[in-house]
């Protein structure tokens, strides 16, 4: 599954118009049961599990569904070293890797290349497993292009992982 990603599509740019976010980026995302005055975040409402949605926002910021995630911590790939893993937090429910690789870098939980451009590849390896592979573009003197990739895994205890690779 092809997914594209842009600066201007954001859950951090969209939390900044919105006076809730003064940092560059979100370097943590909790979880909370949803209240009566928060709203889904409007770039991840088409991912529901169980008939609920999975990213609120409210006057105090954006958190995570705790029926599904337990607290996760926000990544870029560049600051990843390769070939080590990194724990992201926890899933309390059973749904599709792919589905939920896919939501974790919509939501800016694995933040790629987005004050640019990228697009990426999502390949479901195993049950446990999705490697995405991606170009992400950007301007110096000329159009530049560069290639970058990563898997993400969950363990037997649903403890849901990062892992940066030579693309």
């Amino acid at each position: 599954m092809k997914v594209h990603r842009h600066h201007t599509e954001s859950v951090a740019n969209e939390l900044r118009r919105k006076g809730l976010l003064s940092s560059p980026f979100l370097s943590h995302i909790p979880s909370s049961h949803p209240s009566k005055i928060s709203s889904v975040v409007p770039l991840t409402n088409r991912f529901v599990l169980q008939g609920q949605s999975l990213l609120f926002m409210d006057a105090a910021g954006v958190y995570l569904n705790n029926r599904f995630f337990s607290p996760y911590e926000c990544v870029f790939i560049d600051d990843l070293p390769h070939s080590r893993k990194r724990v992201l937090g926890s899933l309390r429910c059973s749904a599709s890797l792919k589905d939920i690789t896919i939501f974790l870098i919509q939501a800016d939980i694995i933040r790629t290349y987005i004050d640019t451009e990228s697009i990426m590849w999502v390949e479901q390896i195993h049950q446990r497993l999705v490697k995405v592979q991606g170009v992400h573009f950007f301007h110096r003197e000329t159009p530049q292009r560069s290639a970058f990739g990563f898997t993400v895994g969950i363990d037997h205890f649903q403890h849901v992982s990062i892992c940066r690779n030579i693309a």
